[in-house]
């Protein structure tokens, strides 16, 4: 799991990509839905859905090779995922 100061990239919102952030809107629209199981069954496939992508997105993140440290400060990021 990725981290970024202290914490998982995946539990920071600002850090989430364009597919992220359409999960969270759908959850949302769904609890918005009211109370029954069928849509907890919902809500909780989603965020396991959900955590299936981050894992995907974060492999791609490790398997970006590195860089030196001066060469990163004005390289573009370039991991076929946009953030």
């Amino acid at each position: 799991m990725e981290m970024v100061n202290g914490f998982p990239r995946r539990a920071r919102i600002d850090l989430y990509t364009k597919e992220e952030l359409a999960f969270r809107e759908l959850t949302l629209r769904v609890e918005e839905l009211g109370a029954h199981p069928l849509l907890t069954d919902v809500v909780v496939l989603l965020g396991e859905a959900q955590n299936k992508l981050a894992d995907w997105i974060e492999l791609q993140d490790e398997s970006r090779p590195t860089t030196a440290a001066s060469d990163t400060a004005n390289a573009p990021a370039e991991s076929g995922v946009e953030k």
